[in-house]
């Protein structure tokens, strides 16, 4: 399994799910995750939504990285969590998803081309690069090719 199908692997797994259905009920802020020797946490950014963020280091900058997100939808009689994954990470959740390795249980969403867009935009590697003024051909973000001017 590649680094990036263990990232996503986190994200869909049940005791992730567990963790975060817990936070939503319990409303803690954040809530640290170890899996596959790599550092995750559970940001809850509103009342609704809770960030996985993997935490990496570049260019001499740790930061939080999203890798996806989980709503809370409720219910008549049960609440559930629905996870919506960003498109830096789709091809890894296809190929997850060929091998039969997800839950029926878990509904997963992706992200439209304009939300992705407005998290590449965003993001802390677009943010590095311009801060460093690296004029940069095309970089990679959040799956999307990205000019950096």
């Amino acid at each position: 399994m590649t680094i990036l199908q263990q990232i996503v692997t986190t994200l869909i797994s049940e005791k992730t799910i567990q963790l975060v259905e817990n936070q939503f009920k319990d409303n803690t802020p954040i809530v640290p995750l170890e899996s596959n020797d790599m550092s995750f946490r559970l940001f809850k950014s509103t009342s609704e939504h809770i960030n996985l963020e993997l935490l990496i280091q570049m260019q001499h900058t740790a930061f939080m990285k999203p890798i996806g997100y989980y709503t809370l939808t409720k219910g008549f009689f049960t609440n559930t969590v629905e996870v919506t994954v960003l498109k830096e990470f789709e091809e890894e959740l296809n190929i997850i998803q060929r091998s039969h390795k997800i839950s029926s249980k878990i509904k997963i969403h992706k992200l439209s081309l304009i939300e992705n867009a407005l998290i590449s935009a965003y993001a802390m590697e677009a943010v590095l690069h311009a801060v460093n003024h690296k004029d940069v051909q095309s970089i990679q973000i959040n799956g999307l090719d990205v000019d950096i001017l």
